[in-house]
């Protein structure tokens, strides 16, 4: 149904006129009479009117915007993140975001439109087009903030009630061709009708493939058992990886964008492949068959390049590279192709990153439709015989918890998280929870010629961030010190506050002991069970001159100067014989220079 904009009667409205009442042409599945009598009179209420162009409107005075104005701006809005939301990749979305925040902008300042709704809009629209998992918030952030600070510099208020109600008028000022728009808008109507009536075709012949399917291959027999039949079956090992994945199990990856999510599922296709310890800590039941790793957000040849430099046996990993192509999980032939393609690659672990570009559905914060996709996960992962799953999704605004639908989290047997140091963004950290699964937060380290990772042992950010402060003390505790020999912890304290340095409580005493622990500095008791505080190494006194050979004088009566055991020392200038005749009469014990000859 196809109707004009309305004023009702009862708010001082013209009303609408009813053009044709055929409902019998209806029921009998036409009434071309009605259509044809509705276009011509749009044409002929819309000849009269031309769209006028656009120029600044004087600034919104603050005045709410009435019944119709309201209308008009939340029109205006939907219809930009419709348009926003339904674009797909490499179609320019990043302009039309841009540009749909400049239109909004001037709105702003013109008419009252809400500011905070339209940024809240417009991120929704560029997370269901995938533009914020792809480009970040923060990049998609900036270009909605420049456009609305540039729409915002050119106000422009609602249209007056004669104007067509629908798109932005056109800024040209052009006259509107009203049969043009009548054909544009049925025609609109008409391809809407087809994508729906092909979407619903695609969906009745998955449902009937899947019957079909279904009816072909028996269902498997329930695993089923009381209690003591279970226990009595034969024991199967816990954990595929020891404290952190379980076998036979899922597991959720939840890391930020650009933290490292590739490289830590690369380490651990190293560890399955090899049974080399995961991270150099958790120890590893190596498969059997190979790893399928399903890549919707890498290159092909990057993520080849990376897989290489960890090590990784190159006829084990099987890559599907699908950046960019029609995804196979939603699609009933592609899933055939991809199930038979890697059921003959023998494959036992399946990686699927990320889930937004895997996801089939329509909103991944729809529980029912995010849960329905994770038990079609399982399904393709039994078919293709794979024995472990590992999906990777982003995280959300605070870096810790998925996007989307809390049903990710509780599909996986065991989350691992990986968070950057708010202080210092080349750090990384882990920490897993789940089923039998507790690891506490951990900082990795990286090895940028081999791209292996390895749990430091150093502690989580609060601990890191806690020994960062107390090693930017030491040195002034040092310095402190060296300044005032036998300080006590209390003089350390107040000497430290008194420089400006500020810390926590026990930093100040962390510190000390860690200079005491380095070598720089060493305790010694004092009064009333006071422990005071030297530098390492006693300053050492200054050495006094050594007297000249043939000047100083000595008490030495071995000395060549000594005669009789008094110094002798004339104060005249060096005579290097009369020295040498003092030498020999000192030797002789001869008297062959008198005392006080020249």
């Amino acid at each position: 149904m196809f109707l004009p904009g309305t004023n009702r009667p009862k708010y001082d409205g013209p009303g609408y006129v009813v053009m044709l009442n055929n409902l019998a042409a209806l029921a009998d599945g036409g009434d071309p009479d009605g259509a044809d009598a509705l276009a011509g009179w749009v044409a002929e209420h819309r000849t009269s009117s031309t769209v006028e162009p656009f120029e600044p409107a004087p600034p919104w005075d603050g005045t709410p915007p009435d019944r119709r104005q309201a209308a008009y701006l939340t029109a205006a809005l939907e219809g930009q993140c419709d348009a926003l939301a339904a674009m797909g990749p490499n179609s320019g979305r990043n302009l039309a975001v841009y540009t749909a925040a400049l239109k909004c902008g001037s709105l702003v300042t013109g008419a009252g439109l809400d500011e905070a709704l339209v940024i809240t809009r417009l991120v929704e629209a560029a997370t269901a087009c995938g533009l914020v998992s792809e480009d970040g918030l923060r990049s998609v952030g900036a270009s909605i903030r420049s456009g609305l600070r540039n729409g915002r510099q050119n106000p422009r208020a609602v249209p007056p009630p004669n104007n067509p109600i629908g798109e932005f008028a056109p800024e040209t000022g052009a006259p509107a061709d009203p049969d043009a728009e009548v054909e544009r808008a049925l025609a609109y109507a008409r391809a809407v009708q087809d994508e729906a009536y092909k979407i619903r075709v695609r969906e009745d012949a998955r449902v009937l493939v899947a019957a079909e399917r279904a009816a072909q291959t028996p269902a498997p027999p329930f695993d089923a058992g009381t209690l003591g039949e279970v226990l009595a079956r034969p024991a199967e090992p816990a954990y595929r990886v020891d404290q952190l994945i379980a076998a036979n199990g899922s597991v959720l990856i939840v890391a930020a964008r650009k933290t490292g999510k590739t490289t830590f599922k690369l380490n651990l296709t190293w560890s399955l492949l090899t049974g080399e310890p995961f991270l150099g800590r958790f120890a590893v039941r190596p498969i059997d068959g190979s790893v399928a790793f399903l890549n919707y957000e890498v290159s092909g040849g990057q993520l080849a390049r990376w897989a290489a430099d960890v090590g990784i046996d190159r006829d084990r990993l099987f890559l599907v590279n699908l950046r960019g192509r029609r995804n196979p999980l939603g699609n009933v032939e592609d899933r055939e192709r991809l199930v038979d393609l890697l059921r003959s690659q023998n494959v036992s672990t399946l990686i699927v990153d990320p889930f937004g570009r895997a996801y089939t559905g329509a909103s991944q914060n729809d529980s029912g439709e995010v849960g329905a996709w994770l038990a079609e996960l399982d399904r393709f992962a039994a078919d293709i015989g794979a024995t472990e799953t590992v999906l990777s999704a982003h995280a959300g605004w605070n870096g810790e918890r998925t996007r989307g639908s809390s049903a990710l989290e509780d599909w996986a047997d065991s989350i691992v998280n990986l968070v950057r140091d708010p202080d210092d963004d080349s750090q990384r950290f882990l920490r897993a929870i789940g089923r039998d699964v507790e690891v506490e937060e951990d900082r990795l380290t990286f090895d940028p010629a081999t791209r292996l990772l390895r749990l430091s042992g150093t502690g989580s950010r609060k601990v890191v961030a806690a020994t960062r402060r107390v090693d930017e003390l030491v040195d002034a505790v040092v310095e402190i010190v060296t300044r005032t020999p036998a300080a006590n912890v209390a003089a350390i304290r107040k000497a430290l506050r008194e420089a400006g340095l500020s810390f926590s409580t026990n930093d100040d005493s962390r510190a000390i002991a860690q200079a005491v622990e380095r070598g720089l500095l060493r305790v010694e008791p004092g009064p009333r069970g006071s422990k005071l505080h030297y530098p390492a190494t006693p300053p050492t006194p200054p050495t006094p001159p050594t007297p000249h050979p043939l000047r100083g004088a000595t008490d030495d009566p071995l000395h060549p100067l000594s005669i009789g055991g008094v110094g002798q020392w004339s104060g005249s200038e060096p005579d290097p014989l009369r020295d040498a005749l003092r030498l020999v009469q000192t030797e002789l014990g001869a008297e062959i220079i008198p005392d006080g000859a020249a």
